[in-house]
């Protein structure tokens, strides 16, 4: 009876089935009414090591399987998540495309954009790299702040960015990167005693279906440099 209850109580916190295996003494003091043990005594005096044993059991187990879950949970997190600025990185990609067709896991309209901080080179130079690493903060904030929830945003490398925009039209996707790109460029970032202004170029691009999510990487990528070269602080669809 101990072990059945150990069972059940593998569903539970421990706290819970430490107070319903202590049932088990209730049923024996309830059964003793009916049957009148001959050794009560030696029954309740062999149960009580046992509920204690069962009971240190199952805390090892908990903790043994509640740590190796955690563990299990933070590497999974980590080996998507950026470190530094808390969205995900560019290995995210993997979780949501077909690794034999090269194509997304969905049948929705997805647009793509890549944004690049401009002359973030310039930001570290004259300011330092810890600047350089609070800006990436404050855009990552920022695309998290103006984005919607089902949006998926990773740091692609350096000051490139990677926005995945699932369910919605050409329209809707350029309108969110303009007021994203008027948010950051309105938005002069304190550090310290000094107010950093930046500015940041878009490359955004409807995923085709028929195509790998590559292709539409590459693409996106080209109108970003199209919006370089055409002097920065743009959406370029």
């Amino acid at each position: 009876m101990h072990f059945a209850f150990l069972t059940i109580g593998l569903a539970m916190p421990v706290v819970r089935h430490t107070i319903v295996h202590g049932f088990v003494f209730v049923t024996i003091l309830i059964s003793n009414t009916f049957i009148h043990y001959e050794h009560l005594d030696m029954m309740i005096t062999l149960a009580v090591p046992v509920y204690i044993g069962v009971i240190l059991l199952q805390i090892i187990l908990e903790n043994t399987y509640a740590d190796h879950y955690l563990i299990k949970k933070s590497l999974e997190l980590n080996s998507v998540t950026d470190e530094l600025t808390g969205v995900y990185n560019r290995f995210k990609i993997n979780d949501i495309v077909d690794p034999d067709t090269h194509r997304f896991y969905t049948d929705k309209n997805i647009y793509i954009a890549i944004i690049d901080i401009d002359f973030f080179k310039k930001v570290n130079d004259t300011y330092g790299h810890d600047a350089g690493d609070e800006v990436l903060k404050f855009v990552a904030k920022t695309m998290v702040d103006n984005c919607r929830n089902d949006s998926i945003i990773a740091r692609w490398g350096g000051e490139e960015f990677l926005l995945v925009f699932p369910d919605t039209n050409g329209d809707h996707a350029y309108i969110a990167l303009e007021r994203l790109r008027k948010k950051i460029q309105d938005t002069p970032i304190k550090i310290n005693d000094i107010e950093i202004s930046i500015t940041m170029t878009f490359g955004l691009t409807e995923y085709s279906f028929s195509d790998d999510e590559s292709y539409a990487i590459k693409e996106a990528d080209e109108k970003l440099y199209m919006g370089k070269q055409n002097g920065r602080n743009q959406v370029v669809y």
